[in-house]
């Protein structure tokens, strides 16, 4: 079992949600983002994603994309973000999720090169934005090998195949991505077609459940899980927006970090809805 899904289940089992919270690398700089790390483990954040910059992405909103680019002036590169999770596995237990762009960052260095890396220097799962169907085969077969346990998204109009491929080759959570589009928007998680993609995914599978995007604040949280039996929420662009709203204070940012963190982990523990919550199952980890 992977060290991710272990905390989820464990969460599960105790009648509380899993808070995972994107961290993009190198942004503003690489030492800045080991402290924010430190900062999340510390306050008990269950997971981390841990992002590689690239330009260009289609899927990620303004704050995002501004992201992106002071890490990538910082020359923030993948092998300076494998640099840092290895000397981070040396100082926190947290689990690490990487996520990685296909075109911009992993075909270029070599899917067979990433896995066996990324898990030597203590990546937990991994989730690759624009794997094509035609590399997916080599890459289940590398992540089996080396015991890196994939995550896949769904969006609420997945349909047939995409959804039972998801279902099967996902070892980690599923990340259920509540909106096409790009990141940042606000969304309305109480929202009968919200509803019904998080009810059919649960209905579907016993593996976890993370649902990112759009999910901001405290308000946000409590009506995602009021009204669903999702596991947890990703975090993404609010770490973002703080980065880029206190300029070149590092101080302040890790104040306003750990200010915010402490005002929405209190959340992970609204209980499930009692007629949706599900026996914890392993079965499908063996």
């Amino acid at each position: 079992m992977s060290r991710v899904l272990d905390v989820v289940l464990n969460n599960r089992a105790k009648g509380k949600r899993s808070l995972c919270v994107y961290i993009n690398a190198g942004d503003p700089n690489i030492d800045l983002s080991e402290r924010l790390i430190e900062l999340c483990d510390g306050k008990g954040v269950d997971l981390i994603e841990l992002g590689i910059p690239f330009a260009n992405s289609f899927t990620d909103g303004q704050s995002v994309l501004q992201s992106h680019a002071r890490a990538l002036k910082s020359q923030t590169t993948l092998e300076s973000v494998l640099a840092m999770a290895n000397r981070l596995r040396r100082r926190v237990k947290i689990p690490l999720v990487l996520l990685a762009d296909f075109s911009y960052t992993v075909k270029p260095f070599g899917l067979d090169q990433l896995v066996p890396q990324a898990k030597d220097v203590g990546i937990d799962s991994i989730l690759l934005h624009g794997l094509p169907p035609l590399f997916t085969e080599g890459y289940l077969a590398l992540t089996a090998k080396y015991g890196l346990a994939p995550v896949f998204s769904l969006y609420p109009n997945s349909k047939g195949q995409v959804i039972t491929q998801c279902l099967k080759n996902t070892k980690s959570f599923i990340y259920l991505v509540s909106q096409y589009g790009r990141t940042g928007a606000t969304i309305d998680f109480e929202s009968p077609e919200l509803q019904e993609f998080y009810q059919r995914t649960r209905q579907a599978t016993s593996l976890p459940l993370l649902a990112g995007f759009g999910i901001k604040n405290e308000a946000d949280l409590q009506k995602l899980f009021s009204s669903s039996a999702v596991d947890g929420a990703i975090i993404g662009s609010a770490i973002t927006r703080i980065i880029e709203n206190s300029g070149s204070d590092l101080d302040q940012i890790l104040q306003q970090t750990s200010d915010y963190l402490e005002r929405i982990l209190p959340c992970t523990h609204i209980g499930y809805p009692p007629q949706r919550t599900l026996e914890v199952q392993r079965e499908h980890t063996a």
